[in-house]
């Protein structure tokens, strides 16, 4: 009697798969952006001030349904306008709402403390 061991070997396309999937789930973890709103739009209106750390902070009002943060009716993206990326994201609003043109903007999933969540990505279309 012969009592080899049998393996099962998935195939090449099941293990790409799983391979695929596990990476998305280690991306999502890692990047602590796996709950984070992301919002296709036009934006409704943004507001530059001062935070009580001198920061200049810009936050960017979009309607969406369901949010990280926020209500079901308005939602706030922000982000620090001092920054060289945060610069640049200023103008790139600025020049949205100017001309109401449609938007990309994804999230970090984070609330603070003003439950506002930190804009990463800004698309212009």
């Amino acid at each position: 009697m012969n009592h080899e061991s049998v393996v099962s070997v998935p195939g090449k396309a099941a293990m790409k798969r799983g391979i695929t999937a596990l990476l998305i789930v280690a991306t999502a973890i890692a990047s602590g952006s796996a709950f984070a709103t992301n919002y296709t739009g036009v934006i409704d209106h943004f507001s530059i001030n001062a935070a009580a750390n001198g920061m200049t902070r810009v936050s960017v009002y979009v309607p969406v349904a369901v949010a990280t943060c926020g209500n079901a009716y308005m939602y706030a993206f922000e982000f620090s306008g001092d920054t060289g990326p945060g610069k640049a994201m200023l103008a790139a609003v600025l020049a949205a709402k100017a001309s109401g043109e449609s938007i990309v903007i994804s999230g970090n999933g984070a609330c603070d403390e003003y439950n506002i969540e930190v804009m990463l990505y800004f698309e212009g279309h």
